[in-house]
């Protein structure tokens, strides 16, 4: 049982990381790419 908690929560870090990971690259493209058309 605690083996599968435990495996549940690494798999929630995990989305967790790779959403901040896609997401901050995303938001500074995003902003230089604002900067550069605006």
């Amino acid at each position: 049982m605690s083996c599968l908690l435990n495996f549940s929560f690494s798999l929630r870090l995990f989305y967790f990381y790779s959403l901040v990971y896609f997401s901050v690259p995303s938001y500074l493209l995003y902003n230089s790419f604002r900067r550069n058309f605006m």
